[in-house]
């Protein structure tokens, strides 16, 4: 049986996913998840927590939705691929020193999926915030929720 890490400031970060105007346009159920999004970016800003965002494509999908309460200083990294991690972002995240992340985004049965197998391989431990996570159907959302969680 795995056990489960108590998070601390100390060694959270959190990692936010491709919540872009564009594709957020298309999500069933948006106001909830950015509402949701948006506490965890007050609630990290307020403990001080390390911040990673990323954007797939944004010269085509737009940037992260101007609603949500990103720092100013906030590192945003383009991607291209399904999964956040990359080069930079292995900098970054290493940078922080932080082995634990708070994970939210979009779309649940893509990014967010790909970006966790990823960073579960390269040795985080990975918790993924739900109700804060997105993709345009509900059926999608649950597939790659289940998904993870059998990783």
């Amino acid at each position: 049986m795995n056990t489960i890490s108590q998070l601390t400031k100390e060694t959270t970060c959190l990692f936010l996913v491709d919540l872009q105007e564009r594709l957020m346009a298309a999500m069933e159920k948006r106001d909830t998840v950015l509402k949701n999004a948006g506490i965890l970016l007050t609630g990290g800003q307020a403990l001080l927590l390390p911040l990673i965002v990323t954007e797939q494509y944004p010269k085509g999908l737009g940037h992260i939705v101007s609603e949500l309460p990103l720092p100013e200083d906030a590192p945003i990294f383009d991607k291209t691929a399904f999964s956040a991690w990359n080069q930079p972002v292995e900098a970054a995240l290493a940078a922080t020193g932080c082995k634990q992340i708070l994970l939210f985004g979009s779309e649940t049965h893509i990014c967010v999926l790909q970006t966790v197998r990823d960073l579960l391989s390269a040795g985080y431990e990975v918790f993924v915030v739900s109700d804060a996570c997105c993709s345009r159907t509900e059926q999608n959302h649950q597939i790659g929720l289940n998904y993870m969680q059998a990783i």
